[in-house]
């Protein structure tokens, strides 16, 4: 079986940055390193419309796009080499859906032999000290938020904690890239600028998917944890869940209309992932015929699943409330070749990591039916997906 971390490991070693790996759900691969043209979008209040105008799609060439959470923001010092928008084609880049792997800039030859001595097995033997919960300063971030829910200024509000993380050896990139791609149903992603700092997220949660004239996305939102002793079929019948969820799926519907036809909902299930239960709508259409994934980045991100609804207003209580920059979490990290094919996702269940040193991120769901302690629960075992890969990288 072919290494890929290990491959990506290699580009690492042998080119220079930025370095960006992906791997789906459905194990469809894109790695890639260098940039050889950078769009060079300005964060600003139209960077909706600049994406979809000022950008062009390259046909035969990938581009990579990373969005932090806000893109209108100034990125605070912790995320320097960060940029709030990121849209680049890399120097090289190895593509793989399927069959045989699609090579830029490089070929098969380039990353042969690049698993020699490497073991992800072995459990590592570091330790890690989780130093700041945020516990008690979450409930009351929640609770500030009720008032304004209940008073019918918003319907949901998505509010986030961060905790830091200490440790006790030297993050290993190629072990966490390889537990997250234990993590069921999730994305492998990581982004770094320098091969030095590292963003990494394990998603379950896709913004949107366009291939052959068809796009796909999903309203993931309504959690249970597996310590709170509900059943799925309780989350299904629950109406403050089903709530949480309804909003996204009627802003994701409607914001799709800008770019497709006849959107429909295609199916509802329930998602179990090991720490949490979640309601999942997958959406779907045709694409119009002049937009492409740019488009779907620009109507999507960020969805209520992450922000809230009226989107604009969420976005406002989150920056009053949350004391943290939340950069690319709850962010957008996708790739795109020409207008007809591409993939991104929302980018939870997430980590900053430098050296020995790790933030991260996990955020809830709040309607006016919410109860602080239970989603202040709730962020914790979302938490626990990262705390477990982070555990098996030191």
């Amino acid at each position: 079986m072919t290494d890929y971390p290990a491959q990506f490991l290699s580009l690492i070693e042998r080119r220079p940055g930025p370095y960006f790996f992906w791997r789906s759900p459905e194990g469809e691969i894109l790695m890639a390193a260098g940039s050889r043209r950078n769009h060079g979008v300005i964060p600003s209040g139209e960077w909706r419309s600049r994406i979809i105008d000022d950008l062009g799609a390259d046909p035969e060439h990938p581009s990579i796009a990373l969005l932090h959470f806000s893109p209108t923001d100034t990125a605070s010092s912790e995320w320097e080499g960060f940029p709030p928008v990121h849209v680049y084609e890399p120097e090289v880049a190895m593509h793989l859906r399927g069959g045989e792997p699609r090579f830029w800039g490089m070929d098969a030859s380039a990353l042969a032999g690049s698993d020699a001595g490497r073991d992800a097995e072995s459990a590592g033997e570091g330790t890690l000290e989780i130093r700041a919960w945020d516990q008690e300063q979450y409930r009351g971030r929640v609770e500030a938020a009720l008032h304004p829910l209940r008073e019918g200024v918003l319907e949901k509000v998505v509010i986030a904690r961060r905790s830091t993380i200490r440790l006790s050896r030297s993050f290993d990139l190629y072990r966490a890239l390889h537990a997250m791609q234990q993590q069921p149903h999730a994305f492998s992603i990581c982004w770094s600028p320098d091969g030095r700092r590292f963003f990494l997220s394990a998603t379950p949660e896709r913004l949107g998917r366009v291939s052959d004239g068809h796009f796909e996305t999903m309203a993931l939102a309504g959690t249970v944890t597996r310590r709170d002793g509900r059943s799925v079929e309780t989350l299904l019948s629950d109406a403050k869940e089903q709530a949480e969820h309804h909003f996204v799926v009627e802003m994701l519907r409607s914001a799709a209309a800008t770019f497709s036809s006849a959107a429909a909902v295609r199916e509802v299930r329930v998602l179990e992932l090991p720490h949490v239960t979640h309601i999942l709508t997958h959406i779907g259409g045709r694409m119009k015929a002049e937009c492409g994934m740019r488009h779907v980045i620009a109507a999507l991100h960020p969805t209520p699943a992450v922000a809230g609804t009226p989107r604009g207003a969420a976005e406002e209580l989150i920056a009053a409330l949350e004391p943290f920059d939340r950069g690319m979490y709850a962010g957008c990290a996708g790739w795109f070749i020409g207008d007809r094919e591409g993939d991104a996702a929302v980018t939870i269940r997430s980590t900053l990591v430098s050296g020995c040193d790790a933030l991260v991120w996990a955020g809830a769901g709040i309607v006016a039916e919410s109860d602080a302690a239970a989603e202040e629960r709730e962020t914790r075992a979302k938490l626990q997906t990262m705390i477990d890969i982070l555990a098996s990288a030191c």
